[in-house]
């Protein structure tokens, strides 16, 4: 299966925009229940920061790259490694989408 710019700029704005719900969601969540400690499932946690993480990684790179006290090459190598995460995110709901539409027809 070849994959074409099309459809590789939809996997990165599909899991860029995947994980920015998740992370709202999960600042939400922690912001309700104290997670170290609350009824809240551990895996649950993981689940929703392995679907955020993009955001978060993003948003860290962002801060440090404000900060100037680590070298442009970590910041960028930080990006770098958001944009794969939430372009395999976003394929694999492309994916997911794609079999569901081929199974419903």
């Amino acid at each position: 299966m070849a994959f074409g710019f099309e459809t590789i700029l939809a996997a990165l704005l599909a899991g860029s925009a995947f994980s920015l719900v998740f992370s709202q969601f999960f600042r939400l969540l922690s912001e309700m229940v104290d997670l170290e400690r609350g009824d809240v499932p551990r895996l649950l946690v993981l689940g929703l920061m392995l679907l955020a993480g993009p955001h978060i990684l993003a948003a860290a790179a962002r801060k440090l790259g404000r900060l100037r006290e680590y070298p442009w090459e970590y910041v960028a190598a930080i990006y770098a490694v958001s944009a794969l995460w939430a372009g395999l995110l976003g394929l694999g709901i492309i994916v997911a989408i794609s079999g569901a539409w081929s199974l419903s027809s």
